[in-house]
């Protein structure tokens, strides 16, 4: 299931590493500072959308999460006032390739999240509770003490 959900992750990461490539492509490059988060933006989202189709280590599934995450963060930022470096756009402007990075970034996060809870729950079945690798015991027992077995009492010191 971790597979499944990590390649459609990677799919969704690719989708909106593209659409940042196209607005790039079509005249977001010459705007100063911006064109270089675009095209930062498509290879990061390159880059972990391939490390997600090899690896399904924790860190390679957060690091998607954290370009996912970075670029929602910068979508949001560019609709405040004073925007991104001055950038700044309205509402789901460019269509469709707001909405589409939106809906790819989300989806990214989401499915990631997923898989990392699914891990945990196949890791750790309902009953089966550990720490650090091994089942804590109860307590001291008789037989942790030879000589309050023997006697049925605490040794006398005198």
């Amino acid at each position: 299931m971790t597979r499944v959900l990590t390649t459609v992750a990677a799919v969704a990461l690719f989708v909106g590493g593209y659409e940042h490539w196209s607005l790039y492509r079509q005249g977001y490059r010459a705007i100063p500072v911006i064109g270089v988060l675009f095209a930062l933006n498509t290879g990061a989202s390159a880059l972990a959308g391939v490390a997600l189709l090899l690896r399904r280590e924790l860190v390679v599934r957060a690091a998607g999460a954290t370009v996912a995450l970075t670029t929602l963060g910068f979508f949001i930022a560019s609709r405040l006032p004073g925007g991104v470096f001055g950038f700044q756009e309205k509402g789901l402007a460019p269509a469709p390739q707001a909405a589409i990075t939106i809906v790819a970034e989300t989806a990214t996060i989401v499915l990631i999240s997923v898989s990392m809870a699914w891990d945990m729950k196949s890791r750790h079945p309902r009953g089966a509770r550990q720490t650090r690798g091994r089942a804590r015991a109860a307590g001291p027992t008789a037989a942790s003490f030879p000589e309050i077995a023997q006697t049925g009492g605490p040794p006398c010191v005198g």
